[in-house]
């Protein structure tokens, strides 16, 4: 009695096995042989090939098998999160698939070799303290057997720009710098300084010094005036007295006269 074989998979691979017999009379041997279509995503996948006989008192014979699917690498550089600007550090990593897993990574730049503080560990490239001469396009490669893979990543570093804002310090009036309603460049940084408790001084100052100019122009003119008052009721007294002396001389001149009258 020829020995049934099946074969199953719980991921549902489709196939059908071709069974060969022989029998000498005292044993009997079966070869199942399946040919299933596979694809990288089968990698791995469970197969079992199950036997039974009536020898064997109702049991069953089971063999499992992982499928060992070989196929040509896979390549993606996973990138930072945000903005990088100088100063800043990237880290770079080349996540590689593929049967047999390439051994050996490979980073560049294109059209440039990288740059001096480029580190390579691994599948990950890092680079400290950021600059704009670190600009360009990396690329990382990984090769096996069946094939090769490539992916690119560019690097854009932005520029520190600081932007101080100084407020006049003749009101206290706090202005709303332009920069706060216009969009700017992300990798831009923005220091505004308050100048609200500078103008209020500058204010009080002012008012003082006003003050000080106006108190010494009122005072000078205050001076001049009684000056001039002075000087004016100096020169009436003058002109009374010189009356007087005049008319002193001329009664002495009228008694001298009539005095050569009587003669």
């Amino acid at each position: 009695m020829a020995a049934p074989a099946a074969w199953w998979s719980p991921g549902a691979l489709a196939g059908s096995g071709v069974v060969s017999q022989q029998d000498d009379g005292k044993t009997v041997s079966i070869t199942s042989t399946i040919r299933l279509p596979v694809e990288r995503k089968d990698n791995g996948a469970a197969l079992s090939c199950e036997a039974s006989h009536p020898a064997l008192g109702g049991q069953k014979r089971v063999r499992h098998y992982r499928l060992d699917v070989h196929f040509a690498p896979t390549v993606r550089i996973v990138p930072p999160a945000g903005i990088l600007r100088e100063g800043d550090s990237l880290s770079l990593t080349c996540s590689v698939s593929g049967n047999p897993l390439p051994r050996n990574i490979q980073w560049s730049r294109i059209n440039e070799t990288l740059p001096e503080r480029a580190e390579i560990s691994g599948p990950t490239l890092q680079i400290s303290r950021l600059s704009l001469s670190h600009n360009g396009t990396y690329l990382c490669q990984a090769q096996n057997n069946y094939g090769r893979a490539a992916d690119h990543y560019t690097l854009l570093v932005y520029e520190n720009v600081s932007v101080t804002t100084t407020m006049a310090p003749s009101t206290p009036t706090l202005l709303t710098p332009r920069h706060a309603l216009e969009p700017v460049d992300p990798g831009a940084v923005v220091e505004t300084h308050s100048a609200v408790p500078y103008a209020v001084i500058g204010g009080v100052l002012a008012l003082l010094v006003f003050t000080v100019i106006c108190v010494l122009i009122v005072t000078i003119w205050c001076s001049v005036r009684q000056k001039g008052s002075y000087l004016t009721h100096e020169a009436s007294g003058l002109d009374e007295h010189g009356e007087v002396q005049e008319a002193f001389l001329n009664g002495n001149d009228a008694s001298q006269g009539k005095k050569e009258y009587l003669l």
